[in-house]
């Protein structure tokens, strides 16, 4: 069976982490896998290049209308070429330029969307057309992978496709290491810097704290400019905030491994890839109970869920992990044991059953 696995970049983001691990599992199964990359590569390569899986590069710009046609008929071109018995397209971009492409192919490959979150946006033309398009795209697809079951009621209010179903991101549990006694707090953020990753709710909490704590910020993105300039005013308050940008996984190995807990101020959410990396290295996660987050995260067990977008409320959890070690390490604890019912093994072999199982279906 020959699958194509399509997603944004190979850049460093939950999706795509996902999507390379989930490549790597299925070629395990013995099936022939390649990964489209829409917009450009990234340093994700390097953990492809020592697998079975393949890869292309299709060279999709957000403001080049000419490059992306002939992008697009290259992307036609590949799909006759290589006739896929199965496409997987991750995430609203490449879910959209993938269905064009496969319209306009010669063989009809089984399309599956795999939805990551909600749409979101607050540009007209994307409300008001793009949105559209893609809800026709989902009603139109063999199957919709959702990796939460809060997702999937979402989905279910915006199209009338029943095919559907829910499938949990993976997670690579590395090995415990103890913890050294550390006279500072430190608290970790994974995420890049748009608006819907809630940096405004982070930082409207950390006002109402007086605690001294490093705080480590990893990611990029279009608002990171910004709360660099809004960090500067918190600084004062005690708290040494450090912007680390995007990190190779080494990097992000050795920040993980000396912080006490994390915070995901999102406004909304799939399955959290962060969370699940953050309990992984049994850190607790303060979190706003939105999506998928309480899927993972269960209240005062390996976490604290906080009613949405209540700053004042986060800033008291916050507090309260800072100043009460007892609860902190017995959290940390149950943090991994939460994750290890999640594994990249089960991923690849839950989406191999459900292709084959659609597949199945298309030709009785």
């Amino acid at each position: 069976m020959k699958v194509l696995l399509a997603v944004g970049s190979a850049a460093y983001g939950g999706t795509e982490k996902q999507v390379i691990n989930l490549a790597k599992e299925l070629s395990i199964l013995e099936t022939e896998v390649t990964i489209a990359f829409m917009n450009r590569l990234g340093p994700l390569v390097e953990e492809i290049n020592n697998s079975k899986v393949s890869y292309v590069n299709l060279g999709f710009q957000k403001k080049n209308i000419f490059n992306n046609f002939k992008s697009l008929l290259a992307f036609v071109k590949f799909l006759n070429t290589q006739q896929f018995d199965v496409i997987n397209a991750f995430l609203a971009e490449a879910i959209i330029l993938t269905w064009v492409a496969r319209t306009f192919s010669r063989k009809k490959s089984l399309f599956i969307s795999g939805v990551r979150g909600i749409f979101f946006s607050d540009q007209y033309i994307l409300k008001c057309i793009v949105l559209p398009f893609y809800y026709y795209i989902l009603n139109k697809s063999g199957l919709i992978i959702c990796n939460s079951i809060d997702l999937i009621k979402h989905i279910k209010t915006k199209v009338h496709n029943t095919r559907i179903i829910h499938i949990p991101n993976g997670v690579e549990v590395p090995p415990y290491k103890i913890r050294t006694h550390q006279e500072k707090i430190n608290v970790v953020v994974i995420a890049n810097f748009y608006v819907y990753k809630g940096y405004d709710l982070l930082f409207e909490s950390l006002k109402y704290l007086n605690q001294k704590f490093d705080l480590h910020l990893i990611g990029s993105g279009t608002e990171l400019a910004k709360y660099i300039n809004l960090a500067r005013e918190i600084k004062s308050n005690e708290i040494d905030i450090t912007f680390h940008g995007t990190l190779s996984p080494a990097e992000m190995k050795k920040i993980l491994e000396k912080c006490d807990f994390a915070i995901h101020p999102s406004r909304t959410e799939g399955l959290s890839n962060a969370i699940m990396e953050e309990l992984s290295y049994g850190l607790p996660v303060v979190a706003f109970d939105v999506g998928g987050n309480s899927e993972l995260v269960t209240n005062l067990h390996n976490g604290i869920l906080v009613e949405p977008f209540k700053t004042e409320i986060m800033s008291k959890a916050i507090d309260l992990l800072i100043e009460n070690i007892t609860l902190r390490k017995t959290m940390q604890k149950n943090a991994l044991g939460s994750i290890q019912t999640f594994s990249f093994k089960t991923l690849g072999y839950s989406y191999l059953q459900n292709y084959l199982k659609q597949l199945n279906q298309v030709f009785l």
